[in-house]
This record gives C-alpha cells, sequence and structure tokens, in this order.
C-alpha cells in the first residue's frame, strides 16, 4: 500500500520508518504530515534521505567540477540536516535523533575516484563495511553511535537520519 491509501484506514502506529523515499515525493511536507497523523501520541517517525549539498560534496566539487549526487530523473527534492528538520518542525513534530550514515564522499579526497572509476565503489563500500564491523566487532558499537552523530553535526555523512516525535 502507499501512504495515500493508508491513511484513511484510521490505522495507528507507534513507529513509522520511511527510507530513501522523501526525495521522490512531490510534496515532502504533506507526507510527514499525513504519516504523522497515523501515529500515536508520542509515537516516532524515521525519515533517511540521501544527504545533499554537504561540506564535502562542496569540497569534492573543487575537484570534479559536477554535482554528481543530483538525479534529475529520479530525485524531486534534496534535503540537509537543517532542510529536514526544518519538514519536521513544520509538520508538528519534535526532532529527537538525528545521525547519518558513513561519509562515503570521503573516499573522494583519499584519492579513490569512484567517480571515473566505478569499480572503486565496491572496494569503498566494503572499506567502510570493514571500518564499521571493526569497531562492532571491538565492542566499540557506542563509539560509532558517537561518531556518526559528530559527523552529522558536521553535516557530512552520505544518508541523514532524522526521528521525529507526535507530540500530544
Amino acid at each position: 500500500s502507499t501512504l495515500e491509501e493508508l491513511v484513511g484506514n484510521k490505522l495507528t502506529f507507534n513507529f513509522i520508518n520511511s527510507y530513501l523515499v522523501l526525495e521522490h515525493i512531490l510534496d515532502p511536507l504533506e507526507f510527514i504530515k499525513s504519516a504523522s497523523s497515523m501515529l500515536e501520541d508520542d509515537g516516532l517517525l524515521t525519515i533517511v534521505v540521501p544527504n545533499d549539498f554537504s561540506v564535502l560534496q562542496k569540497i569534492n566539487m573543487h575537484f570534479h567540477k559536477k554535482e554528481w549526487w543530483i538525479s534529475l530523473l529520479e530525485h524531486l527534492n534534496y534535503f540537509n540536516k537543517k532542510s529536514l528538520n526544518a519538514l519536521f518542525r513544520k509538520a508538528g513534530l519534535e526532532v529527537v535523533y538525528e545521525t547519518v550514515t558513513f561519509p562515503i564522499d570521503i573516499f573522494l579526497l583519499m584519492g579513490k575516484d569512484y567517480l571515473s572509476e566505478p569499480s572503486l565503489g565496491k572496494e569503498c563500500h566494503a572499506m567502510r563495511k570493514t571500518f564499521e564491523y571493526k569497531l562492532f566487532e571491538a565492542g566499540a558499537s557506542s563509539f560509532k553511535e558517537e561518531l556518526y552523530k559528530a559527523f552529522s553535526y558536521l553535516g557530512i555523512g552520505r544518508e541523514l537520519l532524522i526521528t521525529g516525535r507526535k507530540m500530544k
């Protein structure tokens, strides 16, 4: 079902997750309001979107001269932490958590030009997975969470995750 089909069913949820959807939606604010309308009081909505126009992307443009993350045929919207937080507030949700995924664009600055050589993308992805797994193996999951929150604070990270709570 689509969100629009579910809204009229008077269903309520404690938690709704939208993963890499909002950038494809014509009216993101209306989507968030609709999702929020199906939340129980204190219910949570988590949205994950690409984190676009980040500092790392802007620095990398110095070398690559194009906005490679722009996907005109697929993405109707582009978000960063500030813009997604603003949408949550406009929809009446209190932001209670935010983080990002690994800032994969950092590999571009280390000479792993996966834009020009797509095969390097798999290598970079494998390195990221190894990094995260080593942290897990070492029992440093809380360190990883704090590191990614720091990345979020700096506005870097490939994907942005924000959770908002429906106010009573």
